[in-house]
């Protein structure tokens, strides 16, 4: 037997309110994200060192600070696309397998520039930022990188998260 459409609609409404009120319920400490993250890059063109391709950044603005010193350098292998970003402050290292892709859209990327997603895993680290920044956590950030130059800078409003 078939139900009239409007007796669908109510049953879907109740289930999604219901559904909707999930997290609200959970404890405070449960809507803490794991991690880090950086609002400001500073990626000027690759350079070749001893025949390998590396892009050396400055990420900064980063929290949180008392595991990222608020700053770090990362060196990245293009070859092997493993980066390893060195923290401020003594608070370690993080090591990434990274992957770039073009986005499938400008985004709000300036003209002249081509939008890139980046992507990754932690692979290693050490510090103070290993335990926050741990192994197996994904990483991402939204890029763009200047056509002309190949410096880069993360698309305006996001951040680099680890």
């Amino acid at each position: 037997m078939r139900r009239p459409v409007p007796a669908r609609l109510i049953a879907v409404a109740i289930a999604s309110g219901s559904l909707m009120m999930v997290p609200l319920a959970a404890p405070g400490s449960a809507a803490a994200v794991a991690g880090a993250s950086c609002s400001k890059l500073v990626s000027p063109a690759p350079v070749t060192v001893k025949g390998v391709p590396m892009s050396n950044s400055t990420v900064s603005s980063c929290l949180p600070v008392a595991a990222t010193g608020g700053s770090g350098k990362s060196a990245t292998n293009l070859k092997t696309l493993i980066s390893k970003t060195t923290w401020a402050g003594g608070k370690g290292t993080t090591v990434v397998k990274v992957a770039y892709k073009a986005a499938p859209s400008q985004g709000k990327c300036p003209v002249g520039t081509s939008h890139i997603n980046s992507t990754g895993k932690v692979t290693g680290g050490s510090g103070a930022a290993l335990k926050v920044i741990k192994v197996g956590q994904a990483v991402n950030a939204s890029v763009c990188v200047n056509k002309k130059t190949s410096a880069a800078s993360l698309e305006p409003g996001t951040k680099y998260v680890f």
